[in-house]
């Protein structure tokens, strides 16, 4: 039964953590993925969290002590702690109780959602605990809807609809998938109920992969999009062009490479970076740039930033000195280190430069 609630207690059934989540929410996110989902999506990259059973069991209080220890990480970087799954809204009463704390701690809360449950008084509490919703919509055509996941998408339209009465915020996420949720006529409905909604600060368009399908080989499970084509970015941008501007922020900006020069540097340092968003890049200065002074070099991949005043705030804050140039370094620039960066080894990064 969709928004059945599966545990009373205030232990809770978590599948795994990022410990440093770019993508989530805003700033790095310390990521929690609660085991148990109620939907049956069929392009799900975590098949392994449905299964209600599984998962390892930790009160708040272990909880807490593992989120302090990366909150020099994430509060300069104006991050958080964010919720996601599986199904989250499924652990109510865990969650009430782990954010009320995290308050107390003036720490940025956000829930990832597909928001399929009825609008209780619980579920209002919690609500109001949550700083941001990142709400997926499955596909606003209902019977597309219930073929994809197994249910009506009326509950999740009706959360999005309370969560705009009330003036919360959210981040509203669709999944590409051609042939299911890539119509146009599909795509102009989303439009037209997103513009209804006063409180999108972003949509977001996610391709269609199937990187989790052994996942579902793994547990003996037919992956139910066999055959299924990848969504191109040509597709995503065919879908951003139907949508137009709504909900519509700045993209997140992403370089092939990043120089950082300065003299807290022996030697000048060349980063490697494919496809690494810039603002996942900048936070780590963050922790050390009072202490330390850095000239950042971006080379190519060049976005729009400098006219969302970034790049000034950066300076002033932190006396980070940013410039950018689109094609090549300068000509007598000649690297004496590389380091390949990733969130995944972005502490050893942090410790290369802080050492």
């Amino acid at each position: 039964m969709i928004g059945e609630i599966i545990m009373e207690s205030k232990l809770a059934k978590i599948h795994s953590f990022e410990t440093f989540g770019t993508v989530d929410g805003p700033g790095i996110r310390f990521v929690i993925f609660m085991q148990g989902c109620s939907l049956k999506c069929k392009y799900c990259q975590n098949r392994d969290t449905w299964m209600l059973d599984a998962g390892k069991q930790y009160s708040v209080d272990e909880l807490l002590a593992k989120i302090g220890r990366y909150k020099n990480y994430f509060i300069p970087s104006g991050g958080g702690v964010t919720v996601s799954g599986g199904e989250p809204l499924l652990q109510m009463d865990f969650l009430i109780e782990l954010f009320t704390r995290l308050k107390r701690q003036n720490i940025n809360t956000a829930i990832d959602t597909s928001g399929s449950f009825p609008l209780t008084d619980k579920l209002k509490t919690l609500i109001n605990l949550t700083d941001l919703f990142l709400l997926d919509i499955k596909c606003i055509n209902d019977e597309i809807c219930k073929d994809l996941t197994g249910v009506s998408n009326k509950l999740e339209l009706d959360f999005a609809k309370y969560l705009s009465t009330i003036g919360k915020d959210m981040w509203i996420r669709q999944v590409l998938v051609p042939g299911y949720t890539d119509k146009e006529e599909d795509l102009l409905n989303l439009k037209k109920f997103l513009s209804s909604l006063k409180t999108v600060k972003k949509l977001e368009i996610l391709p269609y992969h199937d990187m989790g399908k052994y996942k579902w080989e793994n547990l003996g499970c037919k992956y139910e999009l066999e055959g299924v084509r990848l969504a191109t970015q040509q597709d995503v941008a065919r879908a951003k062009d139907i949508l137009g501007s709504i909900g519509d922020c700045p993209q997140l900006s992403y370089f092939s490479n990043i120089i950082v020069t300065g003299p807290s540097f022996s030697n000048d340092t060349f980063i490697s970076a494919p496809n690494i968003p810039f603002s996942t890049f900048i936070s780590f200065f963050l922790h050390s740039s009072q202490k330390y002074s850095y000239n950042l070099f971006a080379i190519s991949g060049f976005a729009a930033f400098t006219n969302d005043g970034l790049f000034p705030s950066l300076q002033s804050a932190y006396n980070v000195n940013c410039d950018i140039i689109k094609s090549s370094p300068p000509t007598s620039f000649k690297p004496k280190f590389i380091f390949p960066f990733s969130s995944s080894n972005i502490l050893n990064l942090h410790s290369f430069f802080t050492k």
